[in-house]
């Protein structure tokens, strides 16, 4: 590939000709440069260019706690409320007998 260095009035000729330059490319060309700049930038990256590792993995978690978390008193006094207003509108209970 041949090297070269213009220099351009504004940056709109400067755009322009990068235009031309591109359009004047075969799409082989074209593929090859991608591919180029693709191989470039996994090098840069290093391992991390390799991808990520497709793992999965299941985790048993750990039986709920019967603690309550340190709240205000306002804070246990609505899920005491929350909790009650649960059980009297559960199917199949004694709160609408």
């Amino acid at each position: 590939m041949e090297r070269r260095i213009v220099i351009h009035a504004t940056h709109a000729a400067a755009a322009e000709a990068d235009r031309a330059y591109l359009r004047a490319l075969t799409p082989q060309e074209r593929l090859e440069r991608l591919l180029r700049m693709q191989q470039a930038h996994r090098e840069r990256l290093g391992d991390a260019g390799r991808g990520l590792a497709r793992v999965a993995r299941v985790v048993r978690l750990a039986p709920p706690s019967n603690k309550r978390a340190t709240a205000r008193p306002q804070d246990h006094a609505d899920a005491a409320a929350l909790e009650a207003l649960g059980e009297a509108e559960a199917p199949g209970g004694d709160a609408e007998a």
